[in-house]
């Protein structure tokens, strides 16, 4: 309890204190904390997230199609004036970059796999695999797949899948 209110209390301290603009990322977190967020925060992630939920919500089912997203946040950004001084083939998050690419139905049906793989985690009470793929999540909202970490993730998808181990050989047909 003592870390949480720690936490919280460092929270609002970011929150209500005159932080200056020179004070870089805790500047931009305390912006963010008080709803001002910018397009440059966070590397532009914030403004390339702005610019996926725009193309999102110009094309909700079937996205912009896979490996099309630089072009149509390219023509997204002109359109509307908006500058980012980056160029970005992605979105910098998993689950916006499957919305974008490929519809809200496929990121639907992706956050429903998750759920039912951690919830079979939860059933069988081995809660190493679930913490597993809660981090791979929770690291995807903030970064694109990377080739390291994701095929481990869904290794790991695969060893929840497949169920509890067994000791008894295979028999061979």
């Amino acid at each position: 309890l003592r870390t949480e209110t720690a936490a919280l209390a460092a929270a609002a301290l970011t929150a209500l204190l005159p932080i200056p603009e020179d004070a870089g990322g805790l500047w931009e977190i305390h912006e963010a904390l008080n709803l001002r967020l910018q397009p440059g925060f966070g590397s532009e992630r914030v403004g390339i997230w702005r610019v996926a939920i725009g193309l999102i919500r110009e094309h909700p089912i079937f996205g912009v199609g896979p490996g099309n997203f630089a072009k149509a946040a390219a023509g997204w950004m002109t359109e509307r004036g908006f500058l980012l001084e980056q160029n970005f083939d992605t979105p910098h998050s998993i689950l916006l970059e499957l919305a974008v690419n490929s519809g809200v139905p496929a990121l639907a049906l992706f956050l429903a796999l998750m759920a039912s793989l951690i919830r079979l985690c939860w059933r069988r009470r081995d809660a190493r695999l679930a913490l597993c793929l809660l981090c791979w999540l929770a690291q995807g909202l903030f970064t694109f797949s990377v080739c390291v970490i994701s095929p481990m993730a869904w290794a790991v998808c695969g060893m929840i899948a497949s169920g509890p181990g067994t000791n008894e050989p295979r028999r061979r047909l």
